[in-house]
């Protein structure tokens, strides 16, 4: 079982689930679902980044797109695997996050608190419900929601990356950690890979033999 991370030949970054096999010449031959995509949409320009799944281990890789096989299959190549600091922002999720913001270094900060909705370990995308101004850095402060609570919250300063409006009056903050621990950051890490090898399980593909 597996989930593909691709740029698509519009310039779109996807993500969809697919089955992996090992060839006997140890490239990874991708199945694509029907109906979802087809080999023709994926730029083979861009490499690819692939994460498997086997059920007591998640195991992630960078891959460059050979041949294509037929609309649905794919060799690739695997390039190298994903070191630290490439799986700060790979392993990312789509996830409800209590978070506090506040002024940086203020002595009694007013804690505004929001949700996140969207988490990797190198920053998080923070819903608002209207238009918001920000400081160009902000003191954080995460409840992971394994931990349900704030007793070990994670604190971190951030910067301002990036504002977008949203048509329904609802205002996206992506803030980008600055300083944070590397405790606190792997536990980040872990949280998400726990949760992406959730929504994999939710989507049961058979990890194949290599052929």
């Amino acid at each position: 079982m597996g989930q593909i991370h691709f740029t698509s030949t519009g310039g779109d970054q996807r993500q969809i689930s697919c089955v992996a096999q090992l060839t006997p010449d140890a490239d990874i031959r991708i199945h694509l679902p029907p109906g979802d995509i087809t080999s023709d949409e994926l730029d083979p320009a861009h490499p690819c980044k692939v994460v498997f799944d086997t059920g007591s281990h998640t195991f992630a890789t960078f891959l460059t797109i050979g041949q294509f096989e037929n609309k649905q299959t794919l060799i690739a190549a695997p390039v190298s695997e994903v070191s630290h600091a490439q799986k700060r922002d790979f392993f990312r999720i789509n996830t409800s996050v209590p978070v506090k913001i506040s002024e940086p270094s203020a002595q009694s900060p007013d804690l505004l608190e929001v949700e996140g909705i969207n988490l990797s370990g190198n920053g998080i995308l923070v819903s608002f419900p209207g238009p918001v101004t920000l400081w160009p850095r902000v003191d954080l402060r995460i409840a992971l929601p394994e931990d349900d609570s704030w007793e070990k919250e994670i604190r971190c300063v951030c910067s301002v990356a990036r504002v977008t409006d949203r048509p329904s009056g609802i205002r996206d903050v992506a803030l980008h950690f600055e300083k944070i621990s590397e405790e606190d950051q792997d536990r980040i890490i872990a949280f998400c890979l726990k949760e992406q090898r959730k929504e994999l399980r939710l989507k049961v593909r058979v990890l194949g033999p290599p052929v």
